[in-house]
């Protein structure tokens, strides 16, 4: 047992002493075969990596992400190799020869040693290659949307996108909708969005997916896992799929955007997986269509209209697509006419641009003709790209009848307003609807219809009860109508005689407008012809006998402003159930419509009848009659109406009235109500007389409850009425007796426009129905004894007014205030206009506290003639404006001020806001001092606004028209004939107070010295025009005193929209800017400038003024009397000028010169220059500078006496050459300095001889003298003796 211990004690010593012996001597003894064995197991790493390499390639290549275990092991295999590669070379250098090897036997050892370690290591690495993968899908990486450029010159996008930007970042708000026309962008904006909303970190991740008309679920499904990285192995059961992305997108902590563009039709968000909205905190979706019914049914909380392009956006966009430079002077003004045919519609715009990029003229000329014919054949892309998208939202169209009613819009002519009424006439005309027994039913179907087109953009809403088609729309329609075998043939302009060249066989719908048109032809064969509609203006046509025998089949017939004389083959039109003959004079043979026994709609309107057709009688399937005559005969023959047994809508306009003028007697009209009331099915009903019992008669034998359209007028004036309209009721001149009539007071209970101007009253709503008429939307006051419109210390209603949209006031004399007392809550909750004109009593809007819905939808506020209210709304009640949208006031000579005080608001020095305010427009308004009261109330009691030094005036709060109130929506301000405002701008405004002010239009301001003064000029970054006339005390535009940029390297940009400034009759005006501080830069995008009567001002510009002009294109300097140059550094005089030292500052002169000398000013773009009737004009610029302007190709100078020379050093103007003088005559550009010193030098035969110019050569020197001043000018010195003579004058 002992033994066996020592044994193994012994045995375990021999190990741990003779084993590192062993090998150290195998090291020794095992160089080679340890380095052979390196040099094998590394030859064998490098195919396991080569091999590796291939993998990780091809996992590059299908963008998949490699391994982090596989790019160890390459890193640990690189490293091995390096160290592997440095052995092995040290056993080939020649100091390890056999000799060397042997004596040196420390080397060997370590070198076998190093050997053998990395040899293990080497098959360590071996034996980690097996890698079960390579690559991994990768996380999907966000592609950088495309985006535009240069987005600065599309405002309205911009705008849009703000909007949208606003709503995502809104808590409360989940689902946005942004709808608008095919083509219009709607793509592109959200696809600028989402890059947006990831560079500012709004959302951790943002997924965007198409969705198209067909919707497939799981291909849409596969985009939003795909987007997200998720992976679903299910392939065709939609449930599970929908499970998976679900909780995918619920689980993530992260904030996620999901984009859904181009949704057709109405998408079950949770069948998709999608979470429903307000399932999940920071998850949100954003929806593009064509159709807004889609967004809305979708759950939209928002929904942003993108419309087509305003016409300076539109042309931004074209010429960026076509690529024409600001300076061209080649094909400019046709493509400008080329982009007005796109209509603002971006996709038209961006493919006729490309199209015709680098195009010579002559392709030009052929688009536009194309595109004004409406047959685009040879416009690359159009059908392509943007027609087959419009077409394809027509095929999408769900009822014919909409494809049909849609296509008979494009018989219309471009961007025309086109009448409801006049769809309803045509469509039943054309039985186009389907299951319309009615003219009542018909209409009923003809607006859904046009709501749901519009709701998806193939239909614009026109004028009131009009609808209108984008261009590009109509065009798409008429290339659809061209394509089958029904074509339709529409003309509209330049026709002067009928069309020959035309294929009329296959026509179904044939519209042309004639500018003069002597025959027409009597063979017109057309087969097919439904609709023939021809217009002329004015011309008188007598029809061939035979005209109607080749289009038997026609069922409207429309003939418009002409004289034309029937022919008796219209009787062959058996099948014509419209005929309309309107505004025109209609000789003779008027007794062939008595033929037409299927006519169900005769139209008269606005037509002058020699002769009245009796024969009107026999058409028993008459429906609609308008004997709206401007002129016909007297009596209606007795009898007519009572045959027309299936009569539903009758227009009498006028007609009685002028009969009962010229010989009407009781029997006559008792007769023709009684043929009135025997039309059991009238439904429509128009009539307009002075005599207040005819109407009462007509009225009661009427079955006023089956009216559902009226037109009732009682006025002294004789009118053929609206062409349109819905139930209107109109009483003027009248008894109040009569508003007391049962009758009359049915009518209220129905009517949704009401005009009334009865005698006497003090309250209106008392002589009213008991409820107020709770059904009114529209109502006019005129001329009447009213006090109060509501007098709620009497019983008044609860839904007075309940559904009033529109209210004017005119002429009301007594009225003291709108509601005496306390307003009813529900009266005025839907009114959007209100209309005050001639309320000389009222004192106050609204005295009484209101609370909402009242007044809540007020969106347009217009007031003139109102000469006894001293301001609009308190603080108190402005906060209920929050809709208010447009604000006009004109001479109503004590107002003072918008915003007031009253007694009992509390104290409240918050700025107000007009949140949604886009137009303001207040003038003539003498006693106006400023808009918000509570500045004159914190300021000096005086109450005259006394005129304050220029100097006194910057920073003051009283003297500015603008002062604590925020504005933020306003585009537009006018204002004219205010004497109180020093400022438009100045004080304590917040920024963002006037963001979105595009246009400032100040005229007869006769104490304005400046429109913005310091940091106010700040809040006017989005002003693109400015415009100032006749404000006669206006020393400044700008001053730019006391602004100031923080930071050493920052540049502060001013007005960096401004592109068009005028400044008109100013007489005081001395300069456009001072005081621009360094690193501050201005007018960088001035376009045009316009500066005309204003006789104060000596220069322009400096030359530091004038270098910021890059984009200045027009200027116009006329009738300036004192003008002496355009850019100079101190205006130059001749003796008869008088001058005061505070014009000039030696310090600022003596900059100015330092600055200018040797200097280059550079207006790249300016392009016209018209310089007129300057009385002491000497020189364009007095400065030893070089001027460049390679854009000058017109230059005027007219009436300019004392110019001698162009300007101090030679003009760089390579596109100039020649001169406009006045009365047509010029000069070379080359020789003009010289033909203006022979002027001096007496050249008059030359100054007068028909050539119209002195041209001595290029040669001729042009002598300088030295600037002249008055004796007295410099209190000392003349500090301009040291400085070089640039200005030539005469001492």
């Amino acid at each position: 047992m002992a033994e066996g211990i020592a044994f193994s004690i012994a045995g375990k010593a021999a190990e741990y002493l003779i084993n590192p012996i062993k090998c150290r001597l195998e090291y020794l003894f095992c160089y080679n075969r340890n380095i052979q064995n390196l040099r094998e197991e590394v030859e064998n790493l490098k195919n396991k990596r080569s091999n590796t390499q291939l993998l990780v390639d091809a996992a590059k290549k299908n963008a998949e992400v490699v391994g982090s275990d596989v790019l160890q092991w390459l890193e640990k295999v690189d490293n091995i190799k390096k160290d592997a590669g440095e052995i092995l070379e040290n056993t080939e250098k020649p100091q390890m020869g056999c000799f060397y090897k042997l004596l040196n036997v420390k080397s060997r050892y370590s070198m076998s040693r190093a050997a053998k370690k990395a040899s293990h290591e080497v098959v360590k690495l071996q034996q980690e290659s097996g890698f079960n993968r390579v690559g991994y899908p990768a996380p999907p990486l966000q592609m950088p949307y495309p985006q535009h450029q240069d987005s600065s010159g599309l405002g309205s996008r911009m705008s849009t996108r703000k909007e949208v930007m606003e709503a995502l970042k809104d808590t409360e708000i989940s689902t946005i909708g942004v709808c608008g026309m095919p083509g219009v962008g709607k793509t592109l904006m959200v696809q600028e969005i989402a890059a947006k909303v990831k560079v500012e970190n709004l959302f951790d991740e943002v997924v965007m997916a198409v969705v198209s008309q067909d919707q497939d679920l799981i291909k849409l499904q596969d985009q939003i896992a795909d987007a997200l990285g998720l992976t679903i192995p299910e392939k065709s059961n939609t449930i599970v799929r929908a499970e998976r992305l679900y909780k995918r997108l619920m689980h993530d902590e992260g904030k996620i955007l999901l984009v859904l563009d181009d949704v057709w039709q109405e998408l079950d968000l949770h069948t998709v997986g999608i979470p429903l909205q307000g399932e999940r905190r920071g998850f949100k979706v954003l929806l593009t269509s064509r159709f807004t019914g889609v967004c809305s049914n979708m759950g939209a909380q928002k929904i942003f209209e993108v419309k087509v392009l305003p016409k300076q956006e539109a042309w931004f966009l074209f010429k960026e697509a076509a690529g024409i430079p600001d300076d061209d002077t080649g094909v400019k003004c046709i493509a400008q006419e080329v982009a007005e045919e796109c209509r603002g519609l971006p996709l038209a715009i961006v493919v006729v641009g490309k199209a015709l990029r680098n195009k010579e003229e002559h392709a030009w000329n052929d688009a536009l003709q194309q595109l004004r014919n409406s047959s685009v054949t040879n416009i690359r892309g159009m059908h392509d790209l943007v027609y087959s998208r419009i077409e394809w939202s027509y095929n999408y169209l769900e009822s014919e009848e909409a494809k049909s009613l849609l296509l008979v819009c494009s018989l219309f002519p471009e961007d025309y307003n086109v009448p409801i009424e006049t769809l309803v006439r045509y469509g039943k005309g054309l039985q186009l609807l389907n299951d319309t027994e009615t003219l009542s039913a018909t209409r009923d179907r003809v607006n859904t219809i046009t709501d749901d087109l519009k709701s998806c953009y193939l239909m614009l809403p026109g004028k009131e009860e009009c609808v209108k088609l984008h261009d590009v729309v109509r065009d798409v329609c008429l290339s659809i109508a061209s394509k089958d075998e029904h074509v339709y043939k529409v003309r509209h302009s330049g026709l002067k005689e009928w069309p020959h060249n035309i294929k009329y066989k296959p026509c179904a719908a044939i519209s042309f407008t004639f500018d003069e048109l002597s025959q027409i032809p009597g063979d017109l064969e057309c087969p097919k012809l439904k609709f023939l509609s021809l217009i002329c203006q004015s011309c008188k046509l007598s029809l061939p006998k035979n005209f109607f025998e080749g289009i038997k089949e026609l069922e409207v017939l429309v003939f418009e402003k002409m004289s034309v004389e029937l022919s008796s083959s219209l009787q062959l039109l058996t099948s014509l159930r419209t005929l309309c003959l309107d505004h025109c004079t209609l000789t003779t043979n008027l007794s062939i419509i008595g033929s037409l026994r299927r006519l169900e709609i005769l139209s008269f309107y606005g037509s002058q009848l020699l002769e009245f057709p009796i024969e009107i009688a026999q058409l028993r399937e008459l429906k609609s009659l308008d004997l709206r005559f401007e002129k016909g005969p007297y009596p209606l023959p007795p009898g007519v109406l009572a045959g027309l047994l299936k009569l539903e809508e009758l227009y009498l306009g006028a007609y009685f009235q002028a009969w009962w003028d010229e010989e009407g007697d009781e029997e006559s009209a008792k007769g023709y109500v009684r043929e009135i009331s025997s039309l059991k099915f009238l439904s429509t009903f128009q009539i307009c007389t002075h005599d207040s019992q005819l109407l009462l008669h007509i009225l009661q034998g009427l079955q006023l409850e089956k009216l559902k359209r009226f037109y009732i007028v009682r006025t002294r004036k004789r009118s053929v009425g609206q062409y349109q309209f819905r139930r209107s009721l109109h009483l003027l001149d009248i008894d109040e007796k009569l508003l007391s009539e049962p009758v009359i007071n049915a009518l209220f209970r129905s009517t949704d426009d009401l005009f009334l101007s009865p005698r006497g009253s003090n309250n209106l709503i008392s002589e009213l129905d008991e409820d107020g008429c709770a059904n009114v939307k529209k109502l006019t006051l005129w001329s009447c004894g009213y006090k109060y419109l509501i007098d709620s210390t009497e019983f008044v209603p609860r839904s007075a007014f309940s559904n009033l949209e529109l209210l004017i006031l005119d002429d009301l004399r007594n009225l003291t205030e709108i509601c005496h007392g306390n307003v009813p809550n529900e009266s005025f909750g839907r009114l959007q206009e209100l209309k005050l004109e001639g309320l000389r009593s009222m004192r106050y809007l609204w005295r009484a506290p209101i609370k909402p819905p009242c007044f809540g939808n007020l969106r347009t506020l217009e007031m003139s003639y109102c000469g006894s209210i001293k301001s609009l709304f308190s603080r108190a009640i402005v906060k209920f404006l929050v809709q208010l949208q447009k604000l006009d006031v004109y001479e109503c000579e004590v107002l003072e001020t918008v915003l007031s005080k009253e007694q009992g608001d509390k104290d409240d020095n918050r700025n107000v806001e007009f949140l949604k305010l886009e137009y303001l427009k207040l003038e003539c308004l003498k006693s106006f001092r400023t808009f918000d009261s509570q500045i004159i109330e914190n300021s000096s009691p005086s109450s005259t606004c006394e005129r304050v030094p220029l100097s006194n005036t910057y920073g003051g709060e009283l003297q500015s028209l603008f002062n604590q109130v925020m504005l933020p929506s306003m585009e537009v301000l006018d204002i004219a004939h205010l004497n109180g405002p020093l400022h438009v701008v100045s004080g304590k405004m917040q920024v963002g107070s006037l963001d979105k002010l595009r246009v400032m239009i100040v005229r007869v301001c006769e104490n304005l010295q400046s429109i913005a003064t310091s940091y106010s000029v700040k809040l006017l970054n989005k002003l693109e025009l400015l415009e100032v006339y006749n404000c006669r005390a206006l020393e400044v535009v700008f001053d730019f005193e006391r602004l100031q940029v923080i930071g050493d390297d920052d540049v502060v940009r001013i007005l960096p929209r401004l592109e068009s400034l005028e400044l008109r009759s100013l007489p005081s005006l001395k300069c456009i800017w001072i005081r621009l501080p360094r690193r501050i830069q201005a007018f960088q995008t001035l376009k045009s400038l316009t500066v005309q009567d204003c006789n104060n001002i000596w220069r322009l510009f400096s030359p530091e003024m004038a270098e910021m002009l890059v984009s200045l294109e027009t200027l116009l300097v006329e009738k300036c009397n004192k003008m002496a140059q355009i850019i100079g550094f101190i205006p130059i005089i001749s003796s008869s000028l008088e001058i005061s030292s505070y014009d000039f500052n030696m310090e600022m002169i003596d900059q100015e010169y330092r600055y200018a000398r040797n200097s280059k000013v550079v207006l790249p773009r300016l392009s016209r220059i018209e310089l007129r009737d300057l009385e002491h004009f000497y020189t364009f610029c007095n400065l030893d500078c070089d001027l460049v302007f390679p854009s000058l190709s017109k230059l005027w100078i007219e009436r300019c006496p004392e110019m001698r020379i162009l300007c101090c050093r030679p003009l760089s103007a390579p596109m100039l050459r020649k001169i406009d003088l006045e009365k047509g005559q010029s000069v070379p550009f080359k020789n003009f300095d010289s033909w203006l010193q022979g002027e001096l030098c007496d050249f008059q035969g030359a100054c007068t001889s028909q050539q119209g110019y002195f041209s001595p050569g290029e040669d001729a020197e042009v002598p300088l003298n030295p600037p002249y001043f008055p004796d007295d000018f410099w209190p000392g010195e003349n500090p301009l003796d040291n400085m070089p003579h640039v200005i030539p004058t005469n001492k």
